[in-house]
This record gives structure tokens, sequence and C-alpha cells, in this order.
């Protein structure tokens, strides 16, 4: 019968348990979403930058 009165107890424990990891699963994934979000942003400055060489002037007639 004592585990009936540690019922409320471990239910609360599992709910706190379930709350964190709701927790970090939203982290990384933001986290996740940042990072994609960056890398995409100097890709495409990073290929922009290469367009703009390849179409400007080259000096010495090369």
């Amino acid at each position: 019968m004592d585990l009936l009165n540690e019922m409320p107890v471990l239910q609360e424990v599992l709910v706190r348990r379930r709350d964190e990891l709701d927790l970090i699963k939203r982290y990384s994934y933001n986290t996740l979403l940042w990072t994609r979000a960056a890398t995409y942003s100097w890709r495409t400055h990073h290929n922009l930058s290469i367009v703009s060489l390849r179409s400007s002037p080259q000096p010495f007639g090369l």
C-alpha cells in the first residue's frame, strides 16, 4: 500500500522529466534551425561574392 502513497510524487517527477525533455527538444531544434539559417546565409554570401568576382572586369586583359 506504500506504493499508492508514492504515486502522486512519481507522477510529478515524470511530468517534470517530460517538461525538461520537451524544453531540451525545443532548444536543440531551434539551435538546428539557427545553424542551418547561418550556414545558408554564409553560403549565399559566399556564392554571391564569387559571382561578383567573376563578373567584374578582369585587369590586364586576362
